[in-house]
């Protein structure tokens, strides 16, 4: 539904549970696995089922879907976006966490496991858990129990892992060497132009279009270009909708024989029990798959303007008003043929390409002064700007600049109180930054730089506890994810 509604929709919730449990330790790397007709790899000498390779993989998919408003993922987005592996390696850092739990003797108890499932709002009826309620969500989205609170175990294994590690603190020593390393601070202003991204700003006219299509091959590679993109260039049919939402049907059935298409946010605003009663309850366009059925059908069958009757889902009673349609709309090769074109030819202007590179860099140095000219330089190209950008030596961090190593001790190496510019040139990509020492920055306490230090501390020690265990039972996955 709208977007605090989605962020609550059971569906929605249950997805990115399963599939996204937060584990405090990142997987680095693994062997290659052949693997067996039931598994995708092992973890020491426990498989990694296919099961539960698909069940993470489509969780996943799901999810992605959703943030991709509803619209289901093409192949080259999954490889892209490398979503299967993602999916082996969640599975693999949680079964190397449960590993690690065993290994201190921490494990979550049954006990533990039921509260925080009858905690869950998703599972309540009037402010109680109901049972019923809980198998039916955990169906409706292809969970059994046991699958469910096998996953709220390893939360809350995470969960007492974590405070283990939390409390070990940096040396006094330590700390002041931070913060004498923290005075040689830089202060950067800076211009990323990435040479590809250049190519759409590079001009093509109609007559170079049309001469391009008349050949049959470029018509070939265009066609199959508007197929490649087609999924993700379909529009589906949306609503726009507000709704009120009622735990409790006797309060829903007083309540709806006042509300009218007038009055509707402002009975949203009064009545309403989630998060978009503040909003009027609007909760903004959608496509279907985004929503629970009943909700979904009801919305999708109302005329503009109208309000439904009560609507019954797992949340409770809902009044929906829908304030707006698109018609789905099938994307079409005659619409986006002279676009697809374009990009082709583009590919083709080096000369073109060069010229404008060197000449969007000539301009970021002649302004490397003047923040008013380098934003509306980056406006116009989309590049990449940093105008108050602090590199330390202790982490240093560039920002959107993406600076590699030696170019970061180059900058850290030669700063002084004057400032000073400097080209970062490859084939690919240029920087334009100017950079001198800050005298003026207002250095952090040494009880800032331990909480800040804490941190960092604790997760390595939780990152060479998770290197322990990786190292005794080794991470295989198959070759063929």
């Amino acid at each position: 539904m709208g977007t605090s509604f989605r962020e609550n929709s059971a569906k929605i919730f249950l997805s990115v549970f399963i599939g996204f449990l937060v584990i405090a330790f990142i997987f680095t790397g693994y062997e290659s696995f052949n693997g067996g007709a039931n598994s995708v790899g092992t973890v020491g000498n426990e498989p990694i089922t296919i099961d539960e390779y698909n069940q993470a993989f489509q969780n996943m998919t799901r999810y992605y879907a959703n943030a991709n408003g509803g619209k289901q993922l093409t192949s080259q987005q999954i490889e892209a976006m490398r979503l299967k592996q993602m999916a082996v390696e969640n599975i693999a850092n949680q079964k190397l966490t449960i590993i690690l739990g065993k290994e201190l003797n921490i494990s979550a108890s049954p006990a533990e496991i039921k509260e925080k499932v009858k905690a869950y709002p998703y599972f309540q009826d009037n402010n109680q858990f109901s049972i019923n309620r809980y198998k039916q969500l955990l169906a409706a989205n292809g969970i059994s129990p046991q699958q469910f609170e096998d996953d709220i175990a390893k939360q809350i294994l995470t969960s007492k892992l974590n405070p283990l590690t939390a409390n070990i603190r940096p040396s006094k020593k330590f700390l002041q060497q931070i913060l004498e390393l923290k005075k040689d601070t830089v202060k950067v202003t800076g211009l990323k132009i990435n040479k590809n991204a250049l190519k759409s700003h590079i001009k093509v006219s109609n007559s170079e279009i049309n001469t391009f299509l008349k050949d049959k091959e470029n018509l070939k590679r265009v066609e199959a270009m508007f197929k490649d993109r087609k999924p993700s260039l379909d529009q589906p049919a949306q609503v726009k909708a507000s709704h009120i939402l009622i735990r409790d049907k006797a309060e829903m059935d007083k309540i709806a024989k006042n509300v009218t298409a007038k009055n509707f946010a402002e009975m949203a605003k009064k009545h309403g029990t989630d998060g978009t009663k503040s909003k009027g309850g609007d909760l903004g366009w959608f496509s279907k798959g985004r929503m629970v059925p009943e909700f979904e059908q009801a919305a999708f069958g109302l005329k503009k303007g109208v309000v439904s009757k009560p609507v019954k889902t797992n949340f409770g009673y809902h009044l929906i008003m829908v304030t707006g349609k698109k018609k789905a709309k099938v994307a079409k090769l005659s619409e986006y043929k002279n676009k697809l074109a374009t990009e082709l030819i583009q590919d083709t202007k080096k000369d073109d390409l060069d010229k404008l590179f060197n000449s969007i860099k000539t301009q970021a140095k002649n302004n490397i002064k003047n923040i008013s000219a380098l934003k509306k330089l980056a406006n116009k190209y989309n590049l990449a700007l940093e105008s108050d950008l602090y590199i330390e030596p202790v982490t240093p961090q560039s920002g959107s600049l993406n600076l590699q190593g030696s170019q970061l001790s180059k900058i850290l190496n030669e700063a002084n109180d004057q400032l000073k510019v400097e080209e970062f040139d490859d084939a690919l990509s240029a920087s334009i930054i100017s950079f001198k020492k800050d005298l003026k920055k207002k250095l952090p306490t040494l009880k800032d730089i331990e909480a800040q230090y804490r941190y960092r501390v604790s997760t390595g020690v939780r990152g060479q506890l998770m290197d322990k265990v990786r190292t005794d039972h080794p991470v295989k996955i198959s070759n063929k994810i």
